[in-house]
């Protein structure tokens, strides 16, 4: 199974993950550990959408036309998914997302074009080589709204950002306020400052 940066509870103790497995037809996992170890669900999905064959990122392929397919899961791991679409962005790295007052609050760094694989910038970084970055990772933000089953996307800032931080007096799935990333200058692989935005109020503050 194929999983990365998984996701700790600081609120109920419970470990998070996400995986992915091939094979005939690629199937999506949604594993929840408890706070001593044991599972507590393990819910698998059969992709809607599947990959080609090859090494994991040499098998995806960029279909802007075909938009972003988001699926919902009960944590319980009870239930059927939700599948809502929305609009194409590569999605490299999440911030956060909570529950609020019947929805889903969702942010995370898009991109508009084909972040992987090809000329791409971090693709090529995994080759020892300068890509190309076409189209900024801007701060987007999803409100999933379950009682009407229907997504609005927004995009909280239009700046190129990467490697996003929650603030640290709140964890994975709570509402958050603060969070910290980096802005990076189109291009090249120069940090150019770190970015702490207020996501309540969107003031950010930039240190170099």
């Amino acid at each position: 199974m194929i999983k990365a940066h998984t996701k700790f509870d600081p609120l109920t103790g419970e470990w998070l993950l996400f995986g992915i497995t091939h094979g005939a037809t690629m199937k999506l996992h949604m594993i929840v550990h408890g706070s001593n170890g044991a599972l507590k669900a393990h819910h698998v999905v059969a992709s809607p959408r599947q990959t080609g064959q090859g090494t994991h990122i040499e098998s995806l392929k960029w279909k802007p036309q075909d938009g972003n397919l988001i699926m919902v899961v009960s944590r319980n791991g009870d239930g059927e998914p939700l599948f809502l679409e929305a609009p194409a962005a590569f999605i490299w790295h999440a911030l956060n997302a909570y529950e609020e007052d019947g929805s889903i609050v969702a942010d995370f760094f898009g991109y508009a074009d084909h972040f992987a694989p090809h000329d791409a910038l971090f693709y090529r970084l995994m080759q020892g080589e300068l890509g190309t970055a076409k189209a900024p990772g801007k701060v987007r933000r999803y409100r999933i709204d379950l009682r009407a089953r229907s997504l609005r996307e927004e995009i909280v800032d239009a700046a190129a950002h990467e490697f996003p931080v929650i603030g640290p007096t709140r964890g994975v799935a709570e509402a958050f306020r603060r969070g910290v990333d980096d802005q990076l200058r189109r291009q090249t692989l120069r940090l150019s400052q770190r970015l702490s935005a207020d996501f309540r109020f969107r003031r950010q503050r930039r240190n170099w």
